[in-house]
């Protein structure tokens, strides 16, 4: 349940267990994936924008996004992640258009697979539901499909968090690295992008001397604990160690909140256009915005080109 959630895994695992070439196996379903999301923006922006034009340049800007094509050779989760949000947005859409119950079930479905991999999608259910109550054409058809969501997003989740009960004893919906994370974002060292960190800063922190030749910028895997915690790291619970990393991202808040303060500032300005530390990347990572906090990037192109497309038609 620790850092990583059940679906990419066993897509490793089936590559691992049943290809004599695991690599290149997931390089090809990552194309398919990356294929079907570059489909489904297409889909996308034609419900939304009703203008074929616009829908075809989404759709190829989607599928030509150096980004998307070099994660295809990554092994991570976002290239999962991303088709199946994007096909959740997709049957959404859809069912503001036509409220069947097959639509419902469907975009319930992709929404609790997505929430498995990416739990913090879960709290953007909401917005998703008042969206559709936006556009939905009564407020019965709001109501049914908005329960048919809930429930099929509910029935997906429900083994993994009735798994987690059995493990730990408690409610854990999805996962328990909400803390890891919050620290990530919230220490005096992070750059807020994900496992990178100052590497001046991240030595003044642990205490020991900085090597003038390293790079500003570095990714340390596994992310510097904190000291008092890092001693205790074998002996506690996997639950109580993500709470005490949560606790330390609120004492880093608390304790220095200027530095803080700057530090959501870096943070909005990455999330908008370039991250401060973008110097520390390849020609790939520089096309296009490149966006800290959630890994939204690799849709933020096409949906840039599309936006701008529409405006001109």
């Amino acid at each position: 349940v620790y850092k990583r959630q059940p679906w990419f895994i066993w897509l490793l695992y089936a590559c691992l267990r049943f290809s004599t070439q695991p690599a290149l196996t997931l390089a090809l379903v990552h194309a398919v994936l990356s294929s079907l999301t570059a489909v489904a923006i297409f889909m996308l922006a034609a419900q939304l924008s009703q203008r074929r034009a616009v829908a075809l340049l989404s759709g190829l800007a989607a599928a030509g996004y150096p980004v998307m094509v070099l994660m295809i050779t990554i092994p991570i989760s976002l290239t999962l992640h991303l088709a199946v949000l994007a096909w959740a947005l997709v049957f959404t859409a859809l069912l503001a258009q036509r409220p069947k119950w097959p639509l419902a079930l469907a975009a319930g479905a992709f929404w609790g697979v997505l929430a498995l991999g990416r739990p913090a999608i879960v709290a953007f259910l909401p917005l998703t539901l008042l969206w559709l109550w936006l556009n939905c054409r009564s407020r019965q058809d709001w109501l049914k499909s908005s329960a048919l969501i809930l429930v099929a997003a509910t029935l997906v989740l429900l083994p993994w968090t009735v798994r987690n009960y059995r493990i730990h004893g408690r409610l854990i919906l999805v996962s328990t690295n909400s803390g890891a994370t919050f620290w990530n974002g919230n220490s005096p060292f992070s750059t807020g992008t994900g496992h990178l960190v100052y590497t001046k800063r991240v030595d003044e922190y642990l205490g020991r001397p900085h090597d003038p030749s390293q790079p500003p910028v570095v990714q340390l895997q596994p992310y510097p604990l904190p000291p008092d915690l890092q001693v205790q790291v074998a002996t506690i619970s996997e639950i109580e160690l993500d709470r005490r990393q949560f606790q330390a991202g609120l004492a880093f808040i608390r304790q220095q909140p200027k530095e803080w303060l700057t530090l959501m500032g870096q943070k909005a300005v990455g999330f908008l256009w370039f991250r401060r530390d973008i110097g520390a990347f390849s020609v790939f990572d520089i096309i296009g915005p490149i966006m800290v906090g959630p890994s939204s990037s690799h849709t933020a192109g096409a949906v840039r080109l599309g936006q701008v497309g529409r405006a001109i038609l």
